[in-house]
């Protein structure tokens, strides 16, 4: 587990499903770009990220749904 600069805490583990991979691959940019957040998955779909244990271990979960 890394510390983020800033406040010294763990960041914000985020997992992203959605069966768009542009809108996926952007909002991993957007949120790898924030200090205090890293995004751990990503899924096309629901059963995706059930079958995921890196989406299980996710802080928040984005779902398009």
């Amino acid at each position: 587990m890394t510390e983020t600069p800033s406040t010294g805490a763990a960041p914000i583990h985020v997992a992203l499903v959605d069966d768009q991979a542009l809108i996926r691959s952007g909002l991993a940019m957007l949120i790898d770009s924030q200090p205090d957040l890293e995004v751990v998955a990503q899924a096309s779909d629901g059963r995706e990220a059930a079958a995921s244990v890196a989406v299980a271990g996710a802080d928040v979960v984005l779902m398009d749904v």
